[in-house]
């Protein structure tokens, strides 16, 4: 049963971070960031970092180019941890002998690395914020149906 409850809540981290990672946020203006797909899109399209130079003022550039590095060494460090912590569960699941230490390191270096990633994600966040509060605009919210044929559910999509 303990088996059971650690895989478990191994797979519900698992799926709540990815759900995180799916998360695309464009806050308070133009330039957003897809954490899914690790672009940022001016006016929904997509665009390379360099092209984010004319936006940002030099100090915000660097700051956005450092949370990518920061982003990308966290998710290594995350998958580098994982490897041996998915073949300890998997050890630990089949009744094999399991070695705890190995366990607990891979373990914390998966977590820290998860940690550093969305640091970085939060970096660059912070960046596009940034730039996004200085634009003056004011989103218009329409509601439109999904599913203009009559059904007993009404459903409604948010455009800005």
């Amino acid at each position: 049963m303990k088996r059971f409850l650690l895989v478990f809540a191994c797979l519900v981290c698992a799926s709540v971070i990815k759900a995180q990672n799916n998360i695309s946020y464009a806050e308070n203006g133009v330039i957003s960031y897809n954490s899914k797909t690790g672009k940022a899109t001016i006016n929904g399209v997509d665009v390379a970092d360099e092209s984010l130079q004319k936006y940002f003022s030099a100090d915000d550039y660097k700051q956005f180019k450092r949370g990518r590095t920061i982003y990308t060494t966290g998710t290594v460090f995350g998958c580098i941890g994982a490897v041996p912590f998915g073949w300890c569960l998997g050890t630990m699941v089949a009744g094999g002998e399991v070695n705890t230490a190995v366990l607990a390191v891979s373990g914390g270096v998966m977590v820290g690395g998860m940690l550093v990633a969305l640091s970085g994600q939060n970096k660059m966040k912070q960046t596009i914020s940034k730039y996004n509060a200085t634009l003056s605009f004011s989103p218009t919210v329409t509601f439109t149906p999904i599913n203009p044929d009559p059904a007993p559910a009404l459903a409604l999509r948010l455009t800005w």
